[in-house]
């Protein structure tokens, strides 16, 4: 059972990463530009494309990125075409060919984005909305499932595997009732029907642990961001770690000091596969670059010396410095403030009690879930 402290620092955890959620305009703003290229592309007559969010924006881990810059979206552009009707560089040049068309045929209605290539995708970039998309060309994978896919590579020969779909089904299931839980909790907050509250809003421990990694790995890496292990790569490990804890803290204690268990060695290789296909490997860079593992490692040890510093801090006043030094100061002192406001809210109604160690607390249990925090600022 998480004691006073406990549940003390899972508040200050919590506030601080809720307050670095997107935007409802930002959300809207992702979901529009993404339906809008998906409905373009299907009155172009290419057969039944279709396009959908993948990666952070899919799993609800996504991260407000620092004042600046920009905030993307991953996304999927699956053809329905057979593996052997067409190649990895006529699949590229196709949907290169579509997504400029896109451009000249909606740009200006929607800001005029800039269109750049990358290793697989193709980066659909607007400046006024400082937002971005990445567009990942696909085809179903004969040898998969229904959700499986085949992605191409400008770089590599071979055909790549994956099942974003496969992916996200699998991680939501690890939430098992918490999210339903969240959602009725919400709608409470909210004096809303369960069935009309929008899903995007809801964050369980594992999500929120997952945000925690990501924000302690942007601040562990500010000085060196590409050796940073890859989101995909923690997300996955953090979701094998996790064994259902609801307290946050308990449960980013449980899944910092798990991490490393879950990376395999096969042969001569290290490999996280994906739980949905694999065939596909979060780790394939570590065997053509073995710093890349050394950073990790090294990231994993900081996160453990840091859950030590965060046990030896009692009170929030010397709580927020430490976590600072883990997260960054203003998302920490902004999610402070909130505690505090929320205590002096609960102060002013009486709800505030004298815990068997002598410190002052809410009379009710649980991280409360703020509504307003979800929106971001």
């Amino acid at each position: 059972m998480p004691n006073e402290q406990t549940h003390m620092t899972s508040r200050l955890l919590e506030s601080s990463v809720a307050g670095l959620d997107i935007s409802p305009a930002q959300f809207e703003l992702a979901v529009g530009r993404y339906q809008d290229l998906g409905d373009w592309l299907v009155q172009q007559g290419i057969g039944d494309p279709d396009v959908y969010p993948q990666g952070s924006f899919r799993l609800g881990t996504v991260l407000r990125p620092s004042a600046g810059a920009d905030f993307d979206i991953d996304l999927v552009f699956l053809r329905q075409l057979a593996k052997g009707s067409i190649s990895q560089k006529e699949l590229r040049e196709q949907a290169e060919g579509l997504l400029r068309r896109y451009l000249d045929a909606r740009g200006p209605q929607i800001g005029k984005p800039r269109l750049e290539e990358k290793g697989r995708c193709f980066t659909l970039a607007y400046p006024s909305d400082k937002f971005h998309m990445d567009v990942l060309p696909v085809i179903p994978d004969p040898d998969g499932n229904d959700t499986a896919v085949l992605l191409s590579d400008r770089d590599l020969f071979e055909w790549q595997h994956s099942n974003p779909i496969g992916y996200a089904e699998w991680f939501w299931g690890l939430m098992g009732d918490a999210f339903d839980a969240g959602l009725e909790r919400l709608a409470l907050e909210l004096k809303r029907d369960v069935e009309s509250v929008p899903r995007w809003l809801v964050r369980t421990t594992l999500q929120r642990a997952v945000q925690l990694l990501k924000l302690h790995r942007n601040q562990f890496f500010i000085e060196h961001p590409d050796d940073q292990p890859a989101s995909i790569l923690i997300t996955t490990l953090a979701a094998r770690s996790f064994s259902g804890e609801r307290d946050l803290l308990e449960a980013f204690r449980k899944i910092a000091i798990d991490l490393p268990l879950h990376v395999e060695r096969c042969g001569n290789e290290w490999w996280v596969p994906n739980p949905a296909h694999e065939e596909e490997n979060f780790a394939d860079k570590w065997n053509t670059d073995p710093d890349r593992k050394k950073h990790f490692d090294e990231w994993c040890r900081a996160l453990v010396v840091d859950l030590e510093a965060w046990g030896r801090s009692v009170g929030i006043d010397a709580l927020v410095p430490v976590l600072g030094r883990s997260f960054g100061t203003a998302p920490v002192q902004a999610g402070a403030k909130d505690v505090a406001a929320n205590l002096a809210a609960a102060s002013a109604a009486g709800d505030l009690g004298v815990s068997s160690t002598g410190g002052i607390s809410e009379q009710t249990s649980g991280v409360r879930v703020r509504p307003h925090r979800f929106h971001g600022e």
